[in-house]
């Protein structure tokens, strides 16, 4: 009840907000980033919900790796979070079509993706 509470009255921008660059252009520590995409991956983050902030695009700078060194981790959480999502945005599921390839949802993420 507190989750969806907290998730409609603007979590996801809040959580959001912590994953940012500081103002002198770093980023939190490395810890800090671990506990708060912890709790991301643990909430019920509906699509409305993350298409009214900018969540998703803050999780792709950690997936990508640019805030350097000692944020290993961080990456790797960032990853299965967005693969998770992107599962469930795409209705991606984890099986082959006939020929041996991913499903259709996987090969239409892809070329969403790639745009």
């Amino acid at each position: 009840m507190w989750q969806e509470e907290f998730l409609h009255k603007d979590g996801c921008q809040r959580l959001a907000d912590w994953l940012k660059p500081m103002p002198d252009e770093t980023f939190p520590n490395s810890k800090i980033i671990k506990c708060v995409l912890g709790c991301i991956d643990r909430l019920p983050i509906s699509q409305d919900l993350l298409a009214e902030s900018d969540l998703e695009r803050k999780l792709e700078i950690y997936k990508e790796g640019h805030p350097g060194v000692g944020y290993q981790t961080c990456q790797v959480l960032a990853k299965s979070i967005l693969n998770k999502w992107y599962r469930n945005k795409y209705g991606i599921q984890t099986t082959y079509d006939a020929e041996g390839r991913f499903d259709e949802g996987w090969r239409s993420l892809q070329r969403q993706l790639a745009k």
